[in-house]
């Protein structure tokens, strides 16, 4: 919030963000887009919707920001939030990623099993939230049942307008 004065846009700061511990992704997208130097993050923890949280980590792979890819996540979205931005930021920290508050989770079934099994790091807080497959056209009746293990949230699948697979997986 200190440098939250900074005024105008297209400037050369070189800034390090140390504290505090906990960032607001907000903060840093608002910092970021006030310079055209490279700001440095030190905070351990990344805090705010998911949107802000993914455009940070843009703006850390496109050399924009550094020092993030350890901290902890904590997502704020209390309404719906996609999978794919979860498997992205998930893929792109090595910290835990808290989304407890999220009330539904939307996206492909490959990129909601991604986000249910964790496949690539810790993804706390979800498993009753509502779950709508995005998916048009056919789907593996396999990977539906996998979902239905992995959350005990209501699943929608309306989207889908056949299944795939043997008649026992199809039951």
């Amino acid at each position: 919030t200190d440098l939250a004065g900074l005024q105008g846009t297209g400037n050369n700061y070189t800034i390090t963000v140390a504290t505090p511990a906990s960032v607001s992704a907000s903060d840093l997208n608002a910092l970021n887009a006030k310079t055209t130097g490279v700001i440095t993050v030190g905070s351990t923890t990344i805090t705010g919707f998911l949107s802000d949280i993914k455009a940070a980590y843009d703006a850390n792979t496109a050399g924009e920001l550094t020092g993030l890819g350890t901290e902890t996540v904590s997502i704020t979205d209390t309404g719906t939030v996609l999978a794919s931005d979860l498997s992205d930021v998930n893929l792109l920290t090595a910290g835990a990623i808290n989304a407890a508050s999220a009330t539904a989770v939307k996206g492909s079934l490959s990129d909601l099993i991604k986000v249910y099994t964790n496949s690539a790091g810790i993804i706390a807080g979800l498993g009753t939230e509502a779950v709508t497959v995005t998916d048009t056209g056919s789907v593996s009746a396999a990977d539906l049942t996998k979902l239905d293990g992995l959350t005990s949230g209501a699943i929608t699948a309306s989207s889908v307008t056949s299944l795939t697979g043997s008649t026992s997986e199809i039951k």
